[in-house]
């Protein structure tokens, strides 16, 4: 009885090719086989499929058939007409998937469980970014806010109330405002490659940067104006308040003008557009000497290339932009590959070498809490890409 259904489990890997039947089979032997062979033919054929060779792993049945299950439903088609696909089955079965770490290219899909991965040569692996940010007071005295104890800051003016929470740094509103834009006092904070950071303004407004980003803001805004300035990647949550609109300099390059909205801005010199995306609410976006000031919608996108007025473009994508704030790196159904190694260089502090130039696209998503190691593993199984690695320097090649 064992050897026929050996030889089932076989033909189907070899055929490639899953009918509902023989998925309705599998799940059944699945649950059944107390013996585990069939975790043994499915590694066989795994290691087959990339010459590689993993430890035992242990493997959860249960979770194990609720993926088989959500995966059924959402891409029965993809999935069960590639050879590569139903080896890559086999792949999270002998890894252990946990569920939340996937990506994908050209009707490749890989999955990888988050542990870390014993590197060649004896490499130490390199570890995500954490939260950390520089806060730049009047005078040039700076704080390391990662290495400073949860409380309230003593940044030099009495009446401030400046606190250090877990969800970040808190400016807490005050009766004693300056009474105009000469008398405020200005704080920078910076976030380094490998970092993040989440702020509150005085008057509730939550921003959180992503790396190597920087934020100059009043420490207690004055009566009549709202205003910063931002440069790389950020998410705001601006406080509303109509009679004080709520202005940003995004890197000198545009002027955004918000009264009560959640939006995102990607300002990194190295993209090819600096872009502005609107979640909820309303924002005007211009150039910096532009009179005029164009008006977006949730929903909506505005791009400003080099030389140019900012181009309005639909995108219902926006959540897939933030999903760094919330912890992973999501690429929906597919971004450019080298867009994608440019997030892994801030977030990882390395730097990406093009030994050809190797193009494609990469979809999915993927915790910003595992080791690189993890990440390019990840991409070099979709099979758009191979990786070696010299210390903080990583060889980009096309694949085999």
């Amino acid at each position: 009885m064992r050897e026929l259904q050996e030889k089932r489990l076989r033909r189907i890997l070899d055929a490639g090719s899953w009918t509902e039947e023989d998925m309705a089979w599998f799940i059944d032997s699945w649950e059944r086989d107390a013996e585990g062979w069939m975790r043994g033919v499915l590694r066989e054929s795994f290691d087959a499929s990339i010459g590689n060779t993993f430890s035992e792993q242990h493997i959860d049945a249960e979770a194990l058939l609720h993926r088989l299950h959500h995966r059924k439903e959402r891409h029965s088609v993809r999935m069960m007409k590639s050879r590569w696909l139903t080896t890559l089955v086999a792949a999270s079965l002998v890894l252990g998937f946990l569920g939340v770490a996937y990506l994908w290219q050209s009707g490749r899909k890989a999955t990888l469980q988050q542990e870390t991965i014993r590197l060649q040569g004896g490499l130490e692996d390199i570890l995500p970014g954490t939260d950390r940010a520089l806060l730049v007071l009047p005078g040039g005295r700076t704080l390391p806010l990662d290495s400073l104890k949860k409380g309230f800051l003593d940044v030099g003016e009495g009446y401030l109330n400046v606190q250090l929470q877990d969800e970040g740094i808190r400016y807490a509103a005050s009766s004693d405002i300056p009474q105009s834009p000469d008398a405020t006092i200005l704080h920078t904070m910076l976030t380094p490659r490998g970092g993040q950071y989440r702020l509150t303004l005085s008057d509730g407004t939550h921003i959180w940067l992503n790396a190597t980003s920087s934020i100059q803001f009043p420490a207690v805004f004055p009566r009549g104006e709202r205003r910063v300035s931002i440069t790389g990647e950020a998410y705001l949550e601006v406080a509303r308040d109509e009679s004080r609109p709520f202005w940003v300099d995004v890197d000198g390059r545009a002027l955004v003008k918000v009264v009560g909205t959640r939006f995102y801005i990607n300002a990194y010199r190295d993209e090819p557009s600096l872009d502005i995306s609107l979640i909820e609410g309303s924002v005007k976006v211009g150039r910096m000497a532009d009179v005029q000031m164009v008006g977006i919608n949730p929903g909506q996108q505005a791009r400003l290339f080099e030389g140019g007025g900012p181009m309005v473009f639909d995108f219902d994508d926006v959540q897939r932009l933030v999903a760094w704030k919330d912890g992973k790196f999501q690429f929906g159904d597919g971004v450019e590959l080298s867009v994608v190694l440019r997030q892994l260089e801030r977030w990882y502090d390395v730097e990406f070498r093009y030994d050809v130039d190797v193009r494609g696209h990469v979809g999915g998503s993927i915790s910003r809490d595992v080791p690189l190691s993890q990440v390019l593993e990840l991409i070099g199984l979709t099979g758009v890409a191979r990786f070696s690695r010299e210390g903080r320097i990583v060889r980009v090649s096309k694949p085999r």
